[in-house]
């Protein structure tokens, strides 16, 4: 953590993933640390198979709800965030559900950008064609 508060990201990420491999056998230690790694910025798909494996293994919801979290990041799941959101929320950890809440924000504008890009392309196709109708636009851009 005092890395991460000298605002050396890179090397916080590192030490939670080697904390993480020196305490394979404490569980939920090690899934937490697996969890802050993600996000702290390691890639959650490098972590997702450890931490589904743990938490279907484990008594506690905790591991299955950060799990939950890792996937819906790794699979870019604004949806699943949005619920797991909810989820840290209803357990008092208002800091993993500010986060969580972000990053499905991040999603979900990141998808509006995507979406009025494509929109734009439509336009430019429908004016560069003289075409007015979706339907004949295939047909005019074969032509």
């Amino acid at each position: 953590m005092l890395q991460m508060a000298a605002g050396k990201v890179t090397g916080a990420t590192r030490t939670a993933l080697e904390g993480a491999t020196r305490l394979d056998g404490i569980v939920t230690a090690r899934a937490r640390l697996l969890h802050l790694a993600v996000r702290l910025g390691a890639s959650p798909r490098c972590v997702l198979d450890d931490l589904t494996a743990m938490a279907g293994g484990a008594e506690s919801g905790l591991l299955g709800l950060m799990a939950d979290h890792v996937r819906a990041l790794a699979e870019t799941d604004s949806a699943r965030l949005e619920d797991v959101t909810g989820r840290f929320d209803e357990l008092g950890l208002w800091l993993n559900a500010a986060e969580s809440a972000a990053g499905a924000a991040r999603l979900r504008a990141e998808a509006g950008k995507r979406t009025a890009s494509a929109r734009s392309h439509l336009y430019n196709a429908f004016t560069k064609t003289g075409v007015e109708q979706r339907e004949a636009l295939a047909d005019a851009l074969d032509s």
